[in-house]
This record gives structure tokens, sequence and C-alpha cells, in this order.
């Protein structure tokens, strides 16, 4: 600071603060890309200021960092998934492992594997045995994932065997006559689109028919059904482009063939996808397809936990998860009650509060 003699013997201090910006750990300055290869006989060293980002897949016999030594991972848009195979990784003084940062959160593939035997003849670590990811003093380890939900509750008792998918129900009657459409997803079941084509009033409508189903893309699934009448003006080629699609019914329509007295038509979607739907108490912040969820049981047993992975699901609401599979346990002495992501990486770590009911 500076201070300046004024008349009125006042001391001005003037501050200069230096903002650096922060640097992500793979764009470290010094960065060396490191392919080690496969080969569970090589014992690696990383030290004395030696800066490197593994790159590709790897098999080592073991990893010690240390002495200003420094071992980065890349960007998640950059690289394909790496799996990292070691029996054990030491992390000495001034050593440091970075996998993303509070400012750069790792959102990439990344897999650490520890293998090995009880019976090998390594010498065991005093303090961290054979099988570790160990922090010596003065080492660093910073592992900073995508900011998830960890755990909340189900806002919605789950039985065992029981789904949460519902099943889509379309019903109308008087005042929408016509051929009605629907569009379906073979994968998902969900209604794309449909629509509603009086052709017994208009010519028109049943030309807008016969375009409409032509623009469909090919695997779609078409429901149609006839509300009342829709034959009057059904011209010739509407019933052919829905016959060539293998309509065996369109072809000879007439005026309310089959239909009853009343007037109403209906198309239902059943799924009986392996899936459930879960009800959240709060929204799922972080959450996609492919992670990881355990399910924990009211009555603290870790033997009743279950494992599921969430599926992609476009018509779920912020507090809505598609999972695989049903749940297993339950009764009224134990429901799921306790969701908890499988946070940092592939560790699935979590502490969950359950609810005895």
């Amino acid at each position: 600071f500076k201070c300046l003699s004024l008349s009125l013997s006042v001391c001005v201090m003037t501050l200069t603060l230096l903002v650096y910006p922060t640097v992500c750990p793979d764009r470290e300055p010094g960065l060396q890309p490191w392919t080690p290869g496969h080969s569970e006989a090589h014992h690696v060293t990383i030290g004395y200021g030696r800066k490197v980002i593994l790159t590709s897949s790897a098999t080592v016999h073991s990893i010690e960092i240390l002495n200003g030594g420094l071992l980065s991972f890349p960007p998640s848009d950059s690289y394909h998934p790496i799996l990292l195979r070691t029996k054990h990784i030491l992390i000495g003084n001034r050593g440091q492992l970075h996998i993303g940062s509070p400012d750069c959160p790792y959102k990439g593939n990344l897999t650490i594997s520890l293998f090995g035997r009880s019976d090998d003849t390594d010498t065991e670590h005093s303090y961290f045995g054979r099988k570790y990811i160990g922090v010596g003093t003065g080492g660093t380890l910073e592992i900073h994932g995508e900011k998830k939900l960890s755990w909340t509750f189900l806002n919605k008792t789950l039985h065992p065997g029981e789904s949460e998918d519902n099943s889509y129900l379309f019903e109308r009657g008087w005042g929408n006559r016509g051929i009605i459409v629907h569009v379906i997803d073979p994968k998902t079941g969900e209604v794309l689109h449909n629509d509603r084509f009086d052709t017994y009033r208009s010519k028109e409508e049943s030309r807008r028919l016969a375009q409409y189903v032509d623009v469909v893309d090919n695997g779609m699934i078409l429901a149609m059904v006839v509300n009342d009448e829709g034959s009057n003006n059904l011209e010739d080629s509407a019933r052919k482009i829905l016959t060539k699609l293998g309509s065996k019914d369109f072809h000879h329509l007439g005026f309310r063939t089959g239909t009853k007295a009343s007037s109403e038509a209906s198309i239902s979607i059943e799924h009986l996808s392996n899936s459930t739907v879960l009800e959240l108490a709060e929204p799922a912040e972080g959450w996609g397809p492919g992670d990881r969820l355990v399910l924990a049981s009211t009555d603290y047993s870790m033997h009743q936990a279950e494992e599921f992975t969430i599926l992609p699901c476009p018509a779920c609401g912020p507090t809505q998860v598609k999972v695989q599979g049903e749940c297993v346990w339950g009764g009224w002495w134990r429901v799921c009650t306790c969701v908890c992501t499988c946070v940092y990486l592939r560790w699935c770590v979590c502490v969950c509060k359950v609810m005895l009911l």
C-alpha cells in the first residue's frame, strides 16, 4: 500500500488485489500425456516435479506420486471412457492426484479398479494394507464430480413387484366424429402425436389423412379408431395407403361398420416394460440416464437394499425418475423409502436416513 502525506495528516491506502484465474486440473501448465500401457508388473513412480495426464486406459502394478509429482485425467469431452487398473495408489509428500476441481467438476467416465488377491506375496503397507488409494502426510487427493442430489425420500410407498409406469388411455364420445390416429414410439410406448380426421364431413379431410400418414417416420406404430362414422368421404387414396401399411379393415370400411347405436372410441396402451417410475420427495438434481440408485429399506437391513439404473424418461416430471427393474423387497413392514445416488464418479457410498413407518 501507499501512504500519502496530506495537510490534514490523512493516510490514504491503495490496495492492489491480484486475482489469479482458476486452472482446471487437465489444463495445468507443464502436463505431459501419459500412456503406460498394460503390464501388471510395472511399478510406476511419478515424482520430482513431473506432471502427467492419463490419456488412455492402463494397467500397472502400482502408482506412487511424490516430490511434486502430479497425476490428472482428461476432460470428459475429449477422450473415451478410461479404466485404470492397479493394485494400489500411494500419494506421498507433495504428491497430487486430481480428478476434477470445485470449479471444473469431472463429468467423464473414469473407473479406478484395484486388483489383487489375499494370498499375493506383495509386501503390505504398514497402514494402508495391499489394495488402497492412500494419502500420506503432505499428499493431496481431490475428487470433484458433477453435483448431484445425494439422497432423498420416496414420496409414495413402493410395494414389491409394483410398477409405477402409467398406462395410456384415450377415450372420445359424441362430438369427435371421424378417424382418430395416434403415432406411438415402439420402444417407449410414448404417444408422439395424435390427430382427428372428419372423413364423414369432407374429402379434404381424407386427403389430409393420407398426407399425415405418408410422413410418419418408418418404424413407428399407427393406432387408428373410427368414432361414429368415417367412411362417407374417405377416398381411395387414403384407403390404399392404409391398406399398404397393413390394415385389413379400411379397404372395406362402410357406413358405421361394426358400430353400435352409441358413439364411443378408445385407444389404450399398457406398459409391460421391466421398469418403475419412482416418485421422489424433491427434484432429482443432476440425476440422468445411466446413473445408479440405491433404494434402502426401513428395517436397516443392508441385505434388502436394492440397486437400480436410471432410464431415459421424457415424460417424467422433476420429482420422477424411471429405473430399470422392479422393487423386490417391501410389504407393510418394510417399504423402499430412501433413494441414494452413486456420486463421485463410480463410487457408490451413501449414508442414508431411513424413516420407520
